[in-house]
């Protein structure tokens, strides 16, 4: 997982954002991976589909698109605090300020 400049490194914001990535990509093999090392998995979002731009983790809000071409933002604990639906599917970056603001871009060009 890839994580932006901005975003703040804690280990619990960390591990709640590595979960919900392994979560939505692969919730099988995140199941049993969790229970091979003995991680707690943290909580559960439905996404309406697979996670294809971020998580990016800052200002204890996690940045996500998915592929219901729905960019989301939920707390590091899992509470949905907002969404908006984009024209497309996957973005090719997502960056975000400590302001709780985010930049996406403008389809697959602008």
């Amino acid at each position: 997982m890839r994580v932006s400049g901005c975003a703040e490194r804690p280990a619990a914001r960390l591990r709640a954002a590595l979960a919900l990535a392994l979560l939505a990509f692969r919730p099988a093999a995140a199941v049993a991976q969790a229970a091979e090392t003995g991680a707690t998995v943290l909580f559960r979002f439905p996404a309406g589909g697979v996670v294809t731009t971020g998580p990016v983790v800052s200002g204890g809000r996690v940045w996500f698109v998915a592929d219901s071409k729905t960019l989301f933002v939920i707390t590091v604990g899992g509470t949905a605090i907002g969404r908006r639906e984009l024209p497309y599917r996957q973005a090719s970056f997502l960056a975000c300020d400590p302001f709780g603001r985010a930049v996406i871009p403008d389809g697959p060009t602008g």
